[in-house]
């Protein structure tokens, strides 16, 4: 219920009165911060607060026979965490859990004539197991990208990492170019990575090749990172290192994957075709956003993925940005970078489509057109939300679409089409939906890529 919260309530905007929409929004606020994986300390106080504002308001605004003693067991809550941790560290929904995945091993793998109680423990055990080399395994050196649980530090010994990163199901078996276009963006992310890993200037200069590269002045003119690489190649005083990353990222190509486990989540892409290759024709009508002559690509057209797709519809994905401020966008496909640099070895990044947002009455829309932020083409995996992200299409006039329906759910529903369309193709904008609130509080606030 709490990842619909808000957008119930935007439907219901005409209908219930500002000041108990209000409250409504108070309490699922608080309900989402109760059930953070992750809740700090100095915010114990402030939620303590929040929480008797809200049962106060609730005694206040409602009828008595609501008020019951579990209401007020709200207010103890806050102090419990201080000693305790989040409640759903030590709930029972994990073991609850646990007896519904048993349930179905008795009843999807008894095939009969055995004892149940005597093969449940060793299925389970199996089961676990299973988890364990897939999540859990030494990295094998033979796969790059084979980035989970397990890493090895400098004496070569296993140790544990919290958050499991790994690519996984290649689009093709042969390695994909880079357009000059996409390298220029390219070049400004793993800039942008060496100064999130190294604080100071000098760390930079000693550690990063890259880094040392594009300190070099440059006396001829350029626009763009890319053409400054070009120039920076025909310098002669430059060394080897720097000489093998000038090259590597001039012809840069990597394999590219459809799957990626960020945070322990599993995410999917709707395909390296539609990475942004070419420059746009103007800042407002980018990358065959808009209808009309200056589309310069074929993804709008016959044939080609239209939003309603499952692959579409399932790309979509939210992101922090360098200040933290959370951006919404689709995921094209993910890659590793490996250009000769040991600084930026093993970064994971994701082609991404981004686009602009508004959010109206705590519901956060992107509009289908005029919308795409051209400012970001890639973003790393730790930057990735760790949610997944749902859409609610509606039209012009803040009509729902509805884009699975049947004969037998429209005759049951005619007074519903009021409020519901089928006409998918007079879509205007999204609604986001988040899906896993309780997650975003585990994203860490500084995020370099080797966390």
């Amino acid at each position: 219920v709490q990842c619909f919260w808000d957008i119930i309530l935007y439907g219901f905007s005409t209908s219930i009165e500002k000041p108990y929409r209000l409250f409504y929004k108070m309490f699922a606020d608080d309900m989402k911060r109760l059930l953070s994986l992750s809740i700090p300390k100095a915010d114990i106080s402030d939620l303590q607060n929040c929480i008797i504002e809200t049962v106060s308001t609730w005694e206040g605004m409602l009828p008595p026979k609501t008020l019951n003693f579990k209401l007020h067991e709200l207010v103890d809550l806050p102090m419990q965490i201080r000693q305790f941790g989040p409640p759903s560290r030590v709930s029972e929904f994990p073991g609850e859990r646990m007896l519904g995945m048993i349930k179905k091993l008795k009843l999807m793998g008894n095939s009969g004539g055995v004892s149940y109680g005597k093969t449940i423990m060793k299925k389970e055990v199996q089961r676990e197991l299973r988890v364990i080399r897939k999540a859990f395994t030494k990295p094998n050196t033979t796969y790059k990208n084979n980035i989970n649980k397990i890493t090895l530090d400098i004496q070569n010994r296993p140790t544990y990492n919290e958050f499991p990163f790994f690519l996984a199901k290649n689009e093709s078996h042969e390695m994909v170019s880079f357009t000059a276009f996409e390298i220029d963006y390219l070049i400004n992310l793993l800039l942008s990575e060496v100064e999130r890993l190294f604080l100071s200037p000098s760390d930079r200069r000693e550690k990063s090749v890259l880094y040392r590269l594009f300190e070099r002045p440059i006396k001829a003119r350029f626009k763009s990172q890319y053409e400054a690489l070009q120039q920076h190649q025909l310098n002669a005083d430059i060394t080897p290192e720097e000489t093998a990353v000038c090259k590597n990222l001039l012809n840069f190509r990597s394999m590219i994957y459809k799957n990626a486990t960020i945070y322990g989540n599993s995410f999917s892409c709707r395909g390296s075709k539609f990475r942004e290759i070419n420059q746009p024709v103007n800042k407002n009508t980018a990358y065959g956003a808009d209808r009309g002559s200056e589309i310069y690509d074929i993804r709008r057209m016959e044939g080609a993925c239209s939003w309603f797709d499952k692959t579409s519809r399932s790309s979509w994905c939210m992101y922090l940005n360098n200040e933290n401020e959370a951006k919404f966008g689709q995921l094209n496909c993910f890659f590793s970078i490996d250009i000769g640099d040991p600084s930026l070895k093993g970064l994971l990044v994701a082609s991404t489509t981004a686009r602009k947002s508004k959010c109206v009455d705590s519901v956060t829309f992107v509009n289908e057109y005029n919308s795409l932020d051209v400012c970001t083409l890639f973003v790393p995996l730790q930057d990735i939300c760790p949610t997944l992200i749902a859409t609610i299409p509606f039209q012009e006039n803040d009509k729902v679409i509805s884009v699975k329906h049947n004969r037998r759910s429209m005759l049951a529903g005619q007074e519903m089409e009021k409020f519901v369309s089928t006409d998918k193709f007079k879509i205007f904008k999204h609604a986001m939906i988040i899906l896993h609130p309780e997650k975003l509080s585990s994203q860490p606030l500084v995020r370099p890529f080797n966390l």
